[in-house]
């Protein structure tokens, strides 16, 4: 089990510094426990207008040198904020390990909502649209960016898994035993690193993630026996979030978002999928009310999305799943110059395919 990263929630820009410093103390008492860490991130409380957005701007590219190696959740706001996204965009172009969110509250954050996100897009490259998410309903604690909002008081970490091959093995073995209990002990190990440490532990996001051949979109198949998105996908979406909360969420105490995530192109049977164009927009939509994310690192035609009203339709739609879900939804969608069909170089997430709406 490797741990995906290690997520320091912090409480305002100016602990930054500090925060790297305790950041490097909290992971090296990880590993010295016998746990990989795959990177290590910092979450920055939402920011309230645009004079904070351009401070926090200035404060990364200051502690570059602090701050070397760490992904930063910096530019976090609600639709209703006022900021300048050709601001946003300099600023994200200026720090590329920078991530932004925006939180679509409810139906009064809509309108806004949508005129910011088309500026984006249409001001900005597919590096940036990967490290972007537009938020539904609510902040949630999670080390997951790029929809992770620091939203605590005082200092805390979380974590989040790549397990999906261990999740895969303990599916195929009839038996969640092992897989059980090697989360009790991971997070048994993470409360004895924060007493270590002094750094308030808040838990572990569960969600089921991909990274490429670890992939999510196997477990999912195995489970419907047949490909996605034929009929049994959503099914089998359904019994992988049932053994999530049922039989894992018990084993630790737990944070975020706790359900499976579909990134496309994050996961080798997804990004086939997509190239051999079975998997549309529609399907990922659909998905959204059964996984925390069915519209994640999607690419779909800039000719399609900033025309007409599809861009205001695919946010209305997912407002309208987290009303009805009640529980915080997120979307990346990767806006691309090309037809559905087509591939595109999305640099350390490889070669992607452009998706039919």
């Amino acid at each position: 089990m490797i741990i995906r990263s290690v997520t320091l929630h912090v409480d305002s820009v100016d602990s930054l510094s500090k925060g790297a410093r305790v950041l490097a103390d909290l992971s090296k008492a990880i590993a010295r426990k016998g746990y990989s860490v795959w990177s290590r991130r910092i979450s920055l409380p939402p920011i309230e207008d645009n004079r904070e957005l351009l401070e926090i701007c200035r404060a990364i590219a200051d502690l570059r040198r602090e701050l070397e190696g760490l992904y930063i959740s910096a530019f976090n706001f609600r639709a209703s904020t006022e900021i300048s996204i050709p601001d946003l965009v300099k600023c994200m172009k200026g720090i590329n390990t920078s991530f932004s969110s925006m939180l679509v509250k409810g139906e009064d954050d809509l309108e806004e909502g949508y005129k910011k996100l088309s500026d984006f897009y249409r001001s900005s490259e597919v590096d940036l649209h990967t490290r972007f998410a537009t938020i539904y309903g609510t902040w949630i604690l999670t080390p997951y960016f790029p929809a992770s909002a620091s939203i605590v008081s005082e200092t805390a970490f979380t974590v989040a898994l790549r397990y999906a091959r261990d999740f895969r093995d303990s599916l195929s073995k009839g038996s969640l035993k092992m897989l059980g209990e090697a989360i009790e002990n991971l997070n048994r190990d993470l409360e004895e690193s924060s007493g270590e440490t002094g750094v308030g532990y808040k838990g572990i996001d569960l969600s089921l993630s991909p990274w490429m051949e670890e992939s999510v979109g196997a477990v999912i198949e195995d489970l419907s026996g047949a490909e996605i998105p034929l009929p049994g996908t959503i099914a089998a979406i359904r019994k992988v979030n049932k053994i999530i909360s049922r039989d894992l969420v018990r084993r630790a105490r737990s944070t975020g978002f706790g359900e499976v995530m579909l990134p496309v192109e994050e996961d080798n049977v997804l990004k086939e999928r997509a190239r051999l164009g079975k998997i549309s927009l529609k399907d990922l939509i659909g998905y959204a009310a059964f996984c925390v994310a069915g519209v994640d690192m999607a690419v779909i035609p800039r000719s399609r999305v900033l025309s007409g009203k599809t861009l205001y339709n695919i946010m209305e739609d997912l407002l309208q799943i987290y009303q009805y879900k009640q529980r915080p939804i997120g979307m990346r969608i990767i806006v691309a110059d090309s037809l559905p069909g087509m591939a595109i170089n999305l640099g350390r997430f490889g070669v992607a395919s452009i998706i039919e709406i």
